[in-house]
């Protein structure tokens, strides 16, 4: 079926106006807010571990992930509304029409949501009768975090109406606001005394402060943002669509979440915690390599609908070879000082092990490969191919997880056999790539984007073996010179010239071919 799309600047001619201030402000929102979302939690956290004790800090991150497993707020109609806006060109009927369709299927599956956030707050009253004391009140809990999750889900509408637009900087720069703003009232209420149920009250309010801003900002900054009766056949087609991009939702979040459904039912509340603090600094590489990946995505799909096969490929050149500077660069400073960081921030009885440590790294690099493919069918609009393959990799890794504990009754085995059941995910889903894809030259991972990040992750381990016994402080001091020969090595030897030139046009406006 024949699709109309709106003409890409090529990426050749990233420097003109449209496609080097587009990419180049997502970017800078993108990372903005990543760094927002990982100051607050560093912040945050400690506080209200101290605040809420280790149960009750395990209990509190195990009712966010189920919740945000259970009740997807990004997944369904937001995603499907944002790749339908970037692939209806200048129809703005079209689009409006689509904007229509996400709340009308947003309100169908409303009855069906508030079911699943009654099963939520069950669930936790009833784990809450053996795990937490009689003064932490968890249904409470998790009806607020119920409520948090559908207000976030509708102001996810908007902003997916942005993103497709191409203006996602928008709605990242009002999320980064929302993540300062909630975060340090959290933080100053659990300081101050206040409860688990305060504190989920005040999440609330910041999703619906983040609501108001979002669609307020939709307003303003889209000539076309309205709602338009939808046809039938365009009420059919984002039905389908949406359908699709809420499977892979749910099996994105229980991809996220698995660990630690694993710990909470294996190990307890204060297994969650010490996972939490240890996992900190991994988890963040795949929600920067996801946001870095959002940036390209509009004016991929607009090449990939309309042919344009030779900026196509560049663009997707350019996402795998940031996606693998990001894991090289992050991951070694990972590996180095992880142990010290999580001992000095939280507590030497918080941090897991060291090979713990190593295999939660390991589970976010295979996140990262997984989701990387997956955003490139989105792009092409082939979600529904993976659907099948994603809930029996999900389910695969449950299982792995689960004879990996029973075999070795650790942290270690659970990650372990997680790691071995998703490997269907990490095999399957670059060939779904390239038969959605269809790009003639079409070659995604290159032997450089393996060897070189994997060699500089093996001495990293080892260099941070050799500095077990260095302070914290000392480590600090060489880390900016870590730092920079890390990502002098993956600007150098990992990005190829075309990517360095994409972004030296984007960065750097004035400059010529690196």
């Amino acid at each position: 079926m024949s699709r109309e799309v709106a003409p890409i600047i090529s990426v050749e001619a990233a420097s003109t106006p449209y496609a080097g201030v587009s990419l180049t402000k997502n970017l800078v929102a993108n990372y903005l807010q990543f760094a927002c979302a990982a100051l607050a939690n560093f912040l945050v956290s400690p506080i209200l571990l101290a605040a809420f004790g280790t149960t009750g800090f395990g209990m509190w991150k195990s009712c966010q992930r189920i919740v945000e497993l259970l009740l997807p707020g990004d997944g369904g109609p937001p995603q499907a509304l944002k790749w339908l806006v970037a692939n209806a060109g200048d129809d703005l009927c079209r689009k409006r029409m689509m904007v229509s369709a996400a709340l009308m299927t947003w309100l169908r599956w409303l009855p069906a949501v508030a079911a699943l956030s009654g099963v939520v707050v069950l669930l936790f009253s009833s784990l809450a009768e053996t795990e937490v004391p009689a003064t932490m009140d968890i249904g409470r809990l998790a009806v607020l975090l119920c409520i948090a999750a559908l207000l976030s889900g509708l102001s996810a509408i908007p902003a997916a109406a942005m993103l497709g637009d191409g203006l996602g900087y928008y709605a990242a720069y009002a999320a980064s606001a929302a993540i300062v703003l909630t975060s340090s009232v959290i933080g100053l209420a659990a300081y101050t005394g206040y409860g688990l149920v305060e504190v989920a009250a005040l999440t609330v309010g910041g999703a619906l402060l983040l609501l108001c801003v979002t669609t307020a900002l939709a307003s303003l900054t889209l000539d076309w943002w309205g709602a338009q009766w939808p046809s039938e056949v365009a009420r059919e087609q984002f039905a389908r669509h949406s359908a699709s991009m809420l499977v892979w939702s749910y099996v994105q979040k229980l991809l996220l979440c698995s660990e630690v459904l694993l710990l909470l039912a294996f190990l307890g509340a204060e297994a969650v915690s010490q996972y939490f603090f240890t996992a900190f600094a991994s988890q963040f590489i795949p929600a920067l390599c996801l946001l870095s990946t959002n940036a390209f995505l509009p004016q991929l799909a607009t090449c990939l609908s309309g042919g344009d096969w030779g900026d196509a490929n560049r663009l997707i050149r350019a996402i795998v070879e940031l996606n693998a500077a990001i894991i090289m660069v992050a991951g070694a400073g990972i590996l180095i000082g992880n142990a010290e960081f999580v001992s000095v921030w939280a507590g030497d009885d918080q941090f897991l092990g060291d090979i713990s440590s190593v295999l939660i790294l390991v589970v976010a690099i295979q996140l990262v490969h997984i989701r990387l493919h997956a955003q490139l069918q989105d792009a092409a609009l082939a979600a529904r191919a993976r659907e099948g393959w994603a809930v029996h990799g999900a389910v695969a890794g449950i299982a792995g997880g689960t004879l990996g504990w029973w075999a070795l009754e650790s942290v270690a085995g659970i990650l372990a056999g997680l790691i071995f059941g998703r490997s269907i995910l990490s095999f399957m889903f670059p060939q779904l790539s390239r038969r959605a894809i269809g790009a003639p030259g079409f070659s995604g991972l290159e032997p450089r984007h393996l060897l070189l990040p994997a060699t500089v992750l093996l001495a990293a381990w080892a260099l941070g073996n050799l500095l077990e016994e260095v302070a914290f402080d000392r480590l600090l001091i060489v880390s900016p010179a870590l730092a920079a020969l890390f990502i002098w090595l993956a600007w150098r030897f990992l990005l190829s010239e075309e990517t360095r030139s994409l972004f030296a046009h984007n960065f750097l406006p004035n400059a010529g071919r690196c």
